[in-house]
């Protein structure tokens, strides 16, 4: 999906941000973001530019009547009007040219830096070319004409990319052990390389479900990134039965659109499914106006240790144990143990960590602890 003014309003990009006037151009495209305090020379936008203002001298109609006008046949994307400095409010004239030519006329508060709005649209004007950029590509076009596909089997497309700063050993040793892991949970494995990306059509053994794919591969991402020094970014889609090149097309697009939502949270590694994108997009929300971190993570770094030293499971029995909503006869399944072994190994963390796993909170505060050491630590 392009980057629209409905699009920066509904990903939350400009906190506090309202569309006043001319919402009928909220699908207009935005290519790039332009900032002028003093509107003293408008004719040097560009076509696609949203414009972003502190609003100084707007509220003379006789200076600024056809500025809207001007602006909406330049092919400018919007105008972002911030009141409190220079006008407390937006001027009717402005309102009523805004609604007459559906150009999308927005408000922000003054609260709002204009450094960090600019560091936010820009950094998604990025990702969006990189997004058109990688479908566009005749390379990944042909690896998808070269997967080989059933209309009988129901599967899920994986794209796997490289962080950019992975020397290529290492990415390579990195692609093998997911490739490795895929074929050994699947009833199909297809596999094309194309440019730093790994295209995987994966069908899924019986038994095995994706929740559980992307769950052991969060957990492998992870691991190659702090045994092996590779940092993997890998977008899932949704599963399907594929019956055309359009059908993987479409796939690809929403794999792109994942992977592309774990480089907006700025996570250093990680995997997303098409159906989680939302959780990360409120992620995504919060951790912009906030620093990543979880207070109290002494004790899990702890627990993280004793598997090191022991080469015990306690930290993965933990995972599974909240992944599967505190379950025990689906946690013990899972782990191939025996309930009364789970149960000992509940203790053992409840005496060593002191969390309380009866507890809504500690067991939300546990996966979103997790969470962030898998994506975010070093």
């Amino acid at each position: 999906m392009s980057l629209t003014i409905r699009k920066i309003l509904q990903d939350d990009l400009m906190p506090g941000a309202e569309i006043r006037s001319g919402g009928a151009g909220a699908e207009n495209q935005v290519s790039w973001v332009n900032v002028m305090e003093i509107l003293d020379e408008p004719t040097s936008l560009q076509a696609g530019e949203l414009l972003i203002t502190t609003g100084f001298g707007l509220d003379d109609s006789n200076i600024y009547g056809q500025l809207l006008r001007r602006l909406s046949e330049r092919g400018v994307s919007g105008i972002v009007i911030q009141t409190g400095y220079y006008i407390d409010r937006i001027p009717d004239y402005l309102l009523t040219q805004a609604e007459t030519l559906g150009f999308p006329l927005l408000e922000i508060p003054k609260s709002l830096t204009f450094s960090s709005i600019l560091r936010t649209l820009i950094d998604a004007i990025s990702a969006d070319r990189a997004r058109r950029s990688l479908l566009a590509s005749d390379s990944l076009d042909a690896a998808l004409l070269r997967l080989p596909f059933s209309q009988d089997s129901t599967c899920a497309l994986l794209l796997i990319t490289s962080a950019s700063e992975t020397h290529a050993d290492k990415a390579d040793i990195g692609f093998i052990r997911v490739r490795s892991y895929l074929a050994s949970k699947a009833s199909a494995l297809s596999v094309e390389s194309a440019q730093n990306d790994l295209l995987c059509l994966f069908s899924a053994s019986a038994g095995v479900s994706l929740e559980e794919v992307q769950f052991d591969l969060t957990q492998l991402a992870t691991e190659i990134s702090k045994r092996e020094g590779c940092d993997l970014f890998i977008g899932i889609s949704p599963e399907f039965v594929p019956s055309g090149i359009e059908q993987l097309r479409d796939a690809l697009r929403k794999s792109v659109e994942c992977r592309e939502e774990l480089q907006k949270i700025r996570a250093k590694r990680g995997v997303c499914e098409f159906g989680g994108i939302s959780f990360f997009e409120l992620f995504q929300s919060v951790q912009r106006n906030s620093r990543v971190s979880t207070p109290n993570r002494r004790a899990l770094e702890d627990l993280f240790s004793y598997d090191v030293i022991h080469r015990s499971e306690y930290v993965r029995t933990l995972r599974v144990f909240l992944a599967h909503e505190c379950n025990c006869a689906q946690t013990a399944a899972r782990l191939y143990i025996h309930r009364h072994t789970l149960n000992n190994r509940l203790e053992k963390i409840r005496k060593m960590c002191g969390f309380d796993l009866k507890n809504y909170y500690v067991r939300l505060y546990l996966s979103l602890a997790l969470l962030i050491h898998d994506y975010f630590d070093e």
